[in-house]
């Protein structure tokens, strides 16, 4: 609320009111785009359905072997590959009939195109990656946290001031680090289990997160969101 009120009775004002024209147009569906749209929905629920009945069936062959259950199951340990499939399927039953896709040699090149946008997201992410699994993988996170839980608890602020703190840290980093999730990935293995031993639901670690991120990331220096702002 505090992030909005300042946004929109002092940021804003201060910005001006803009005069420009739009240049973009919406633009109506080709009758070769609207029957890739249907072949893709009859896809889908296609697609949905096999899931279905490898699920909801009690001995379906995505349920846990032994216990037949959902929860935990190999449908809910392979949520992700099931996702990228179901997209995969479905974008390919769209590209096919709308002939967008004509030749194998087609696919890699539309693969290839829109991750061109992606390609400083992914930089960024590997080598977070590589330091999550480590920084995992030798307990630091931890170790730190139990250290940063003592030293709180013995100073007397373990309430307030380690709310405070977390999220200044965050706006601080926010300034120099323009994705939101890659500073989540850094701090979430130090204060969640922080919060934890603290005595607070891990959740509330990532509300005070997204407060300060919410708040300072649309205007870090490091966005590439400014300008249009």
């Amino acid at each position: 609320i505090v992030g909005g009120l300042i946004t929109d009775k002092i940021i804003e004002p201060r910005l001006g009111q803009w005069q420009g024209n739009s240049d973009e147009k919406l633009q109506t569906l080709t009758e070769s785009q609207r029957f890739g749209l249907r072949i893709a929905g009859v896809v889908s629920l296609l697609f949905i359905a096999a899931i279905a009945l490898m699920v909801i069936p009690e001995n379906g062959i995505l349920r846990d072997p032994i216990n037949h259950t959902v929860m935990p199951s190999p449908f809910i340990k392979g949520i992700v590959p099931l996702i990228i499939l179901f997209f995969f399927v479905v974008s390919l039953a769209y590209g096919i009939a709308t002939r967008t896709i004509r030749r194998q040699a087609d696919l890699p090149h539309l693969m290839i195109e829109p991750m061109k946008e992606m390609a400083g997201f992914i930089v960024m992410v590997f080598p977070l990656a590589q330091f999550v699994a480590m920084f995992n993988w030798s307990n630091m996170g931890k170790f730190i946290a139990v250290g940063l839980t003592d030293i709180l608890e013995s100073s007397g602020l373990s309430g307030i001031p380690a709310f405070v703190g977390l999220a200044l840290l965050s706006s601080f980093l926010c300034m120099f680090i323009a994705s939101g999730s890659a500073i989540w990935s850094i701090l979430a293995p130090i204060f969640v289990p922080m919060f934890m031993l603290l005595g607070f639901h891990p959740a509330f670690a990532q509300i005070l997160f997204r407060i300060a991120d919410s708040s300072v990331l649309p205007l870090a220096p490091v966005s590439p969101f400014v300008p249009l702002f």
